[in-house]
């Protein structure tokens, strides 16, 4: 209940100006985890665990084949809802516009912000991990290493420098002067 309950009072609360001002840890900051900083991995953890509970049981009930396809039904379903709620950034007014961008441009360009909300982190996530969910500890541990050394070997060879050159989800600056 706490990352449910935290996450509706730091995203709504948190946003109004007085809130900000007179309790600042409410809000994120690049400079310091606040009490805000915590809510959403917490609530990731309790939707991953959710997650492999309800996997399991459908495993139990319907068998793993049905399971697997559940998951990803559901997961794509969970894009199509962020795509609709969150949509595209890009100000696309004209087909020509559009056209001038090339698809290269339309990638970089649609999928800096809106689109990557919770709703498709959890998609994305879930499809990830899917593969190890029902697995055991010593494989799910293998899945976790492996991610953590890609997410390294990306940071290290220019992924966090070009998230930082344009606006993504983490690049919104949140600070009362900015």
């Amino acid at each position: 209940a706490l990352p449910i309950s935290g996450m509706l009072f730091v995203n709504f609360l948190g946003s109004f100006l007085f809130i900000r001002q007179h309790l600042p840890n409410l809000g994120h900051w690049h400079t310091y985890c606040s009490f805000a900083d915590t809510i959403m991995p917490q609530f990731f953890f309790a939707v991953g665990f959710a997650y492999r509970l309800t996997y399991l049981r459908r495993c139990d009930q319907e068998g793993v084949h049905a399971a697997r396809v559940h998951t990803v039904r559901r997961n794509l379903g969970l894009l199509l809802i962020g795509f609709i709620i969150h949509h595209l950034d890009g100000n696309y007014i004209t087909f020509e516009k559009l056209r001038d961008l090339g698809f290269a441009g339309f990638l970089t360009e649609s999928f800096q912000r809106n689109f990557f909300q919770t709703l498709t982190h959890i998609a994305l996530t879930s499809l990830l991990i899917r593969p190890v969910v029902g697995k055991s500890i010593p494989q799910r541990l293998g899945m976790m290493a492996t991610a953590a050394l890609l997410f390294h070997i990306f940071a290290e060879n220019g992924y966090y420098q070009a998230v930082m050159k344009r606006p993504g989800i983490d690049r919104k600056s949140t600070r009362l002067n900015s």
